[in-house]
């Protein structure tokens, strides 16, 4: 678990390269929810692979500094290279392909 602000998670963000662009809807639903302190601890985790790249999270990383808040996320690093979760939330939403 760590207590990302701000500035964690644009640091998080920056390290993402590429990548299909935000829904800006879903950051906004995430932030109004971070805002009106309706966000609670979740299980899915912010996700890093082994070379400290953003895998999964940045709709919540995006919120978080929209919002200018610190709250708890359960965070997993050290994931092989180019991993992408078979069971993600959005599995018809199109990824670049990583070489």
């Amino acid at each position: 678990w760590e207590y990302l602000g701000p500035e964690e998670a644009a640091a998080m963000l920056g390290s993402r390269d590429g990548g299909r662009k935000l829904d800006r809807r879903r950051v906004g639903r995430l932030r109004s929810a971070m805002e009106g302190g309706r966000w609670g601890l979740r299980l899915d985790p912010i996700s890093l692979d082994e070379s400290g790249a953003l895998v999964d999270g940045r709709h919540r990383l995006a919120a978080v500094v929209e919002a200018d808040v610190r709250l708890w996320f359960f965070v997993t690093r050290g994931l092989p290279a180019g991993y992408q979760d078979p069971f993600a939330d959005d599995p018809g939403a199109r990824r670049p392909r990583r070489s």
